[in-house]
């Protein structure tokens, strides 16, 4: 299996054929990963891609031998956040699909390549911060190979009620 990132632009004649597959995955994410109920992310970047706001980055995982919709097999998704006074990249959804099969060298690459895309559009759009959320402390192990430091600690308190 071979895994290609792939940047996804209201320029590209392809992406107008991903973008709905890749809302959907942003949907299946949210409803999977949190219990926020209706999440204004997907309707955020699809605004995003229809009038080339540049304060939204989506990026396709594809599987280079299938074909779309079986094709996508993974997202990123990242927006412009304020936090303390500065405009930061958030990255809200970072997934991929997981198979048996996959090459543990070949998925680092990847995972360099997908960091390399993020890294160079804050630097396109004069950001100097990345920020990633981790659910779990395995997850922010992984982040750490990419450069990531622990930050504040998100704590949560839900009201019943």
């Amino acid at each position: 299996m071979s895994l290609s990132p792939v940047i996804l632009t209201r320029g590209t004649p392809e992406a107008w054929y991903m973008m709905p597959l890749f809302l959907e995955r942003v949907r299946k994410f949210t409803g999977s990963h949190t219990d926020v109920g209706e999440d204004p992310l997907p309707e955020l970047l699809a605004g995003a891609f229809g009038t080339k706001d540049q304060r939204a980055l989506m990026i396709a995982i594809l599987d280079d031998e299938k074909t779309l919709p079986e094709a996508l097999v993974g997202h990123v998704a990242c927006g412009v956040e304020t936090y303390l006074g500065r405009s930061v990249c958030m990255v809200h959804q970072f997934e991929k699909e997981k198979t048996p099969d996959q090459d543990k060298e070949a998925m680092k690459t990847l995972n360099y390549s997908i960091q390399a895309l993020i890294d160079n559009w804050c630097h396109a759009i004069g950001l100097d911060e990345i920020m990633i959320m981790a659910e779990t402390e395995s997850r922010a192990r992984l982040f750490k190979f990419f450069g990531y430091k622990p930050g504040p600690v998100l704590m949560r308190r839900k009201f019943n009620g």
